[in-house]
């Protein structure tokens, strides 16, 4: 697999997406880690679905 700079994503997205169809991805260890960090306060939130007529009702009632 082969890396690409910031430099290079940002000046050629095209080539840069082109290239990565059918290549793996790899993510570094932090990445992992934050995501596993991400998704375990998400299970312990228990929050549920978002109920997006909730939030249209909000938003039409003025609050932010």
């Amino acid at each position: 697999m082969r890396e690409t700079d910031a430099l290079e994503a940002k000046d050629k997205p095209a080539v840069l997406a082109d290239r990565v169809r059918g290549e793996e991805n790899a993510t570094s260890g932090v990445e992992q880690a934050a995501a596993g960090r991400i998704r375990a306060q998400a299970r312990n939130l228990k929050a549920g679905g978002f109920d997006w007529d909730a939030c249209k009702a909000d938003r039409d009632a003025g609050r932010p």
